[in-house]
């Protein structure tokens, strides 16, 4: 298992048990930048961790899940779709039939600037979360998504 340590600077740690009752604290796992919601997944022949800083999702890619290596964030941009104009917030993967898709959600009204900032009012209308779904794929070695045009097959 995976997690946020909050007392430990919001970084990723491992946890292992035999059978789920009792756990050993593993290692810290991803300690670049302070974040949460770690999700692991095997796709494309790796394993994938998807994480929420903030500015985006953070990607890392393991042969393994004993070293990761940092990929570029994904879902940082605006997307065109009704409620997907901001960057993308805790996300879950559903590999399906060789296909990867990632569901996260966003604040539609809520821009970057105005997450950021420690004077913004947050408003009853502000906390609105829409929930977003896009095709993963591996490009050149990385975690691409088009949240843009989504094409969905869960038959």
């Amino acid at each position: 298992m995976w997690y946020k340590d909050e007392v430990n600077h919001s970084f990723s740690y491992s946890a292992y048990s035999r059978d789920l009752y009792e756990w050993t604290v593993g290692e810290a796992e991803i300690t670049d930048c302070p974040h949460e919601g770690p999700n692991v997944f095997f796709f494309e022949n790796k394993y994938w961790m998807i994480t929420d800083v903030w500015k985006g999702l953070g990607v890392y890619v393991s042969d393994d899940t004993s070293s990761w290596k940092r990929c570029k964030n994904i879902l940082f941009e605006s997307g065109e779709r009704k409620d997907d104009g901001t960057m993308a917030n805790h996300a879950d993967v559903l590999v399906y039939k060789g296909r990867a898709y990632i569901f996260y959600f966003t604040h539609p009204e809520v821009s970057f600037e105005q997450r950021h900032d420690l004077e913004f009012k947050w408003e009853y209308r502000h906390r609105r979360s829409s929930l977003q779904v896009a095709e993963l794929i591996v490009k050149d070695g990385q975690l691409c998504c088009d949240r843009n045009h989504v094409e969905i097959d869960l038959e």
